[in-house]
């Protein structure tokens, strides 16, 4: 195996899993983003709107494609996690209506929720790794 500048031995079928992860995740907050501002919100799709949801969603993206490629499987399933949850919940309030705040009260859940997934995600996935680390030694 050829060991890369980090050391650790990188195999094509993780780096073409991690590829279709990371563009699997951003096509679907991308489709997320466009059901629930263009359709749920009624709101006119702009070519800015596009671009910030692609921005954001490409974003995310990036996230689970360095999770798989690393490995830290439960980063990704974490981080998944909460990306679904906060998808649900930002859909939800947008479908729900709240007085016209829906679309910030959605947006920021959707961050919460995302943001908790991954923080999460990065702690289990420290711990897991100081556990085996403390078993080798």
């Amino acid at each position: 195996m050829d060991k890369g500048v980090t050391g650790m031995a990188t195999q094509g079928k993780n780096i073409k899993a991690a590829i279709l992860t990371g563009f699997l995740t951003a096509l679907f907050n991308f489709a997320v983003f466009y059901i629930g501002v263009g359709i749920f919100l009624e709101t006119p799709l702009l070519l800015t709107n596009y671009l910030a949801m692609a921005a954001l969603s490409l974003a995310i993206g990036v996230f689970s494609f360095i999770f798989i490629l690393f490995r830290m499987y439960y980063a990704a399933g974490l981080f998944t996690a909460g990306l679904l949850v906060g998808s649900a919940f930002m859909l939800s309030t947008f479908w729900k209506g709240v007085a016209g705040w829906e679309d910030i009260i959605g947006l920021l859940s959707f961050l919460v929720f995302l943001g908790i997934g991954l923080a999460t995600g990065l702690l289990v996935q420290l711990i897991v790794f100081l556990v085996n680390k403390s078993r080798k030694a």
